[in-house]
């Protein structure tokens, strides 16, 4: 009977241990999610004008290939790009953030945008903002010249790339991306009455934001200000419109934190031409 017992015991034994066995070369391969906490670095990189050719890369303009470059890199470091509408939610308690978060964003809306960094943005797994002028995509829309050099995206590719997933669009105000020795970019004027001021900005802002929401069915929750220009009348200006974020060109690092009022005014780093992925993201990630 004992004899039996022990039979029974050891059998047992040999089913649970056998049980654990598989479970763990079942689940081993099985990666745990990590996710991002308050505290964590939030790097926003920002790009403009992308192109092929080298000889013609400057402050804004990149070539091609080192915008791969950058991708893969941001990749290989591990990094997980997140749209501007995941860190909102991230902000108001609704969503997790996946660890190390980076922001990719492109001003101007060229079109070079959607021949060139799509395809990419597919490749490499990631998203982006793009945020467009409403001025110069009126032109380009109504003019038959396009050249991947200088021209932006028309209305029916807004609404084409809006429905892709990695792409999330942004306002950079419809007329106001000027510097002609009048206003900055969309900022007040010395001496400027406050309220002439808000008004301007409002009538400017409203028209892009109900334009891309005739072609898109959605309105931007994020607006990236010209030349990183603005005051505290236009942060009161963005908030009552309805504007989630916004974006500068001050190049400093962002944390990730409770409630969203850090959400205004977040810096980017500017992807100028000149140094290798390396060498640019070595203080970034």
């Amino acid at each position: 009977m004992i004899i039996k017992i022990k039979k029974r015991i050891i059998a047992l034994s040999l089913a649970v241990i056998l049980l654990i066995c598989t479970i763990f070369y079942a689940c081993k391969d099985i990666k745990i999610p990590c996710y991002a906490s308050l505290g964590d670095n939030l790097p926003i990189i920002m790009y403009h004008q992308i192109i092929k050719n080298e000889n013609l890369a400057s402050e804004y303009v990149l070539p091609l290939s080192v915008l791969e470059s950058d991708f893969k890199y941001i990749k290989e470091k591990g990094y997980n790009a997140i749209s501007i509408a995941d860190l909102v939610a991230f902000a108001n308690g609704e969503k997790n953030l996946p660890e190390k978060p980076i922001i990719i964003t492109f001003d101007d809306g060229q079109e070079s945008f959607k021949e060139y960094v799509i395809p990419l943005l597919e490749k490499y797994d990631l998203c982006a903002v793009v945020s467009i002028i409403g001025s110069a995509t009126d032109k380009f829309t109504k003019t038959a010249d396009h050249n991947l050099k200088y021209s932006h995206l028309t209305w029916e590719q807004i609404e084409e790339i809006s429905k892709n997933p990695r792409v999330e669009i942004g306002n950079h105000t419809y007329d106001m991306h000027k510097n002609d020795g009048g206003r900055k970019g969309c900022n007040i004027i010395k001496g400027e009455n406050v309220d002439i001021y808000k008004e301007k900005l409002t009538d400017d802002l409203k028209k892009l934001q109900d334009t891309i929401k005739e072609h898109t069915g959605n309105e931007p929750i994020v607006i990236a200000y010209p030349y990183g220009e603005h005051c505290q009348a236009t942060n009161q200006v963005i908030e009552k419109l309805g504007f989630k974020a916004s974006l500068t060109c001050a190049q400093t690092q962002n944390h990730l934190q409770e409630g969203t009022q850090w959400l205004f005014n977040l810096g980017r780093f500017n992807r100028a031409y000149g140094k290798s992925s390396e060498d640019f993201f070595a203080k970034i990630l």
